[in-house]
């Protein structure tokens, strides 16, 4: 049966139910949000719901907006920025320190990647780019060290192998 779509009272009702939850410094517990819109909304469709009204927060009013500020409060959003310099010795020092024997890397120099946009992680740190992705997506072309992380697959640019 599917799902009935949500009027604007559900939607208040969601809300609500996430200021509520964001108010008193929690995570969102999707069942107890459902139980407050009621309706016949699954957890899931709660869920679905907000990321839709966080995705179109432009188009729609801003009570949308203040729950979401809410929400980051909570649990702040990842930077998008540039590494800082710590930051690119702390990520560079984990890669090493967590490869064991039966991994392997293949370090690559240049910005390209073999991995399609929803399969790879990208690390920016000024100029230099470390691209990860599943051994699977390696083709033949890329170099290979001994150095190892299966099942991941590392681009960098020489000069950060040191």
């Amino acid at each position: 049966m599917a799902a009935t779509p949500f009027s604007s009272q559900n939607d208040s009702a969601l809300l609500a139910a996430l200021r509520e939850t964001f108010n008193a410094g929690s995570e969102v517990d999707w069942k107890a949000v459902a139980d407050m819109v009621r309706d016949q909304k699954t957890p899931e469709d709660c869920a679905h719901r907000w990321a839709s009204l966080v995705k179109n927060r432009r188009r729609l009013n801003t009570e949308v907006n203040e729950v979401l500020t809410l929400q980051r409060q909570i649990k702040p959003v990842c930077s998008r920025g540039l590494y800082t310099a710590e930051e690119d010795e702390k990520l560079l020092r984990a890669l090493r320190d967590c490869m064991e024997e039966k991994r392997r890397v293949c370090w690559k120099e240049g910005w390209h990647t073999v991995c399609t946009p929803n399969t790879y992680s990208t690390y920016n740190s000024g100029i230099k780019v470390i691209y990860i992705c599943p051994l699977s997506r390696i083709t033949s072309s890329h170099k290979q060290t001994n150095i190892s992380m299966y099942p991941y697959h590392v681009h960098m640019p020489k000069s950060v192998q040191a």
